[in-house]
């Protein structure tokens, strides 16, 4: 880790935390994109790789989203919140290093119910991701 991030330690444990304590099952399904399924011919497209990683996240409602990001000052990445929108705060921690896209998708292995990503923030100061903001719908 490098030494900048060792101030971040302390804000990691507690999203991590707090997360654990009142989170539930999720799965991050993601979706990117491989090589050129031939690269003789690149307009065949590209190979689709699918990983699925399990965490724990807690929903909020779509009132306490817009909340959440008018007070972090992040409405400028989450624009108009729709209404039947939802809200998932993820540790970074327990996502191993991975990074979240709006071409995700998220299982509630509870519900067994897909939610599309609508938008994605990541809280990182000093480059060290500590709290992934989500808005889904389905």
């Amino acid at each position: 880790m490098p030494a900048s991030a060792t101030r971040f330690d302390s804000f990691v444990s507690l999203a991590t935390r707090l997360v654990s304590k009142n989170g539930r099952a999720l799965t991050i399904n993601g979706r990117s994109e491989a090589d050129f399924k031939d690269p003789a011919q690149p307009w065949l497209g590209r190979e689709v790789a699918s990983v699925s990683t399990p965490t724990d996240g807690v929903f909020v409602t779509s009132k306490e989203l817009r909340d959440l990001v008018r007070n972090l000052e992040i409405s400028d990445t989450f624009g108009n919140i729709a209404r039947d929108s939802s809200g998932i705060l993820i540790a970074a921690a327990g996502l191993g290093g991975i990074r979240i896209s709006s071409r995700d998708t998220v299982t509630d292995d509870h519900l067994s119910a897909v939610w599309s990503i609508r938008n994605v923030e990541v809280i990182e100061p000093g480059a060290v991701p500590i709290l992934w903001i989500l808005e889904v719908g389905k």
